[in-house]
């Protein structure tokens, strides 16, 4: 039978795995081999899902730094990367320890900084609610090594259990040292509405003043620029969240003023206005409305008028 020539060398590959005492080159490149054939016919998902589980356990083993756990990451960003990360991921259900964080965040950051699909995110996010929670722990202690997209998996996966969770991965996140990383976390945050979000989305904003934004941000050595970027980001965030409970804050950025050097003011006033257009609740649109007669020329424009 054609498959016999799949499953009884994947066999042979699964024990030469558990049992050689060092790997060679050429195991591993059998293994990379039959895992890229796997992914062309459905039928072979059974032996490679072993397959890859195999080079997991050795890579475990060996460390880190062993060949095993080097072809384990090629083999994250290689085509087959997506399948063979959600095969594995589905097996590994009960298995906890800071080894297991370790490889694991280690295995995740290699396959988010190259596949961003959204299918692959939402299907990832689905398989690790199932890991044990000790192991992601370990994980979403390193979030700030991950790319954008690596933190947003992170944060929605930290939110299925509470908005609290999803709001701590994200002040993890702000510690990177990327800019858009750091937007990434922000905006994910929408996701999740609750009154420690709101508070902290304010703060984030600037509402209480820039330098409290950028301690909130770990963004104190960002120039005056990359801080109004981040704080847009908190900003979009709010509106994206769709909740009465962001509207103070964007009513507050909108509307305040500033007899002397309120320049800053100004250049918030039209991503709160949008932000509150995308909100869209009956608050939102009210404060639009109310923007729309304001007295103060530059809320009028925000909001739309023309005069």
């Amino acid at each position: 039978r054609p498959e016999n020539r799949f499953y009884r060398p994947a066999r042979l590959l699964v024990g030469m795995l558990d049992h050689e005492r060092a790997l060679t080159p050429a195991t591993l490149a059998a293994v990379r081999t039959h895992l890229s054939t796997s992914a062309q016919d459905p039928v072979l998902s059974t032996a490679a899902s072993a397959l890859v589980l195999a080079l997991w356990n050795r890579a475990l083993r060996d460390g880190p730094q062993s060949p095993a756990a080097e072809q384990l990451l090629e083999l994250a960003t290689s085509k087959v990367g997506p399948d063979c990360c959600i095969a594995l991921l589905a097996q590994l259900r009960g298995r906890g320890g800071p080894d297991v964080g370790t490889l694991l965040a280690e295995l995740l950051r290699a396959a988010l900084s190259l596949h961003h699909g959204e299918t692959f995110r939402r299907r990832l996010v689905d398989v690790l609610h199932g890991v044990d929670r000790g192991a992601l722990k370990f994980v979403e202690r390193r979030v700030a090594e991950f790319s954008a997209p690596g933190v947003v998996v992170l944060v929605q996966r930290a939110g299925r259990d509470s908005p609290a969770s999803a709001l701590a991965v994200v002040q993890m996140a702000l510690r990177a040292g990327a800019l858009d990383v750091k937007e990434a976390a922000l905006r994910a945050l929408a996701a999740f509405p609750s009154d420690a979000t709101f508070a902290f989305l304010r703060r984030a904003s600037g509402a209480e003043g820039d330098d409290k934004a950028a301690l909130v941000l770990s963004a104190q050595k960002l120039n005056e620029l990359s801080l109004f970027k981040l704080e847009k980001a908190a900003v979009e965030a709010l509106g994206a969240s769709r909740h009465p409970g962001a509207v103070p804050t964007l009513v507050e950025l909108l509307q305040r003023v500033k007899l002397v050097g309120g320049a800053a003011y100004d250049r918030m006033r039209a991503p709160a206005a949008r932000a509150l257009s995308v909100n869209a609740t009956a608050d939102a649109r009210s404060a639009l409305d109310e923007g729309k007669r304001s007295r103060n020329r530059a809320v009028r424009v925000a909001c739309g008028s023309q005069s």
